[in-house]
C-alpha cells in the first residue's frame, strides 16, 4: 500500500516536526511505501498548542464515491 502523510503544526513547540514525523511512520504497516505522487493511503496530522488530531484517508475509497457520483449524473 502507498501512502503519504501531511503534517500541519499550529502554535505548537514542544515536538519537533521529525519527531511527530517519526512516531506516525511507526505506526505504518511494515510493507507500506511513501508514494508523494499517487498515494492510496492519506494521513493527516494537525497538531495544535493544546492537542492532536490524526485522520486516515483512504485514496481509493474516497475515488470509488466520486465515480458512483459521476455515473449519477
Amino acid at each position: 500500500m502507498q501512502y503519504k502523510i501531511e503534517l500541519k503544526v499550529r502554535n505548537h513547540n514542544t515536538l519537533s516536526r521529525q519527531t511527530l514525523l517519526d512516531t506516525v511512520v511507526s505506526c505504518v504497516p511494515s510493507g507500506w511505501t511513501v508514494d508523494l505522487e499517487d498515494a492510496k493511503v492519506f494521513i493527516l496530522v494537525e497538531v495544535f498548542k493544546v492537542g492532536i488530531r490524526f485522520y486516515i484517508l483512504l485514496m481509493a475509497l474516497c475515488a470509488r464515491k466520486e465515480e458512483k457520483k459521476s455515473d449519477i449524473y
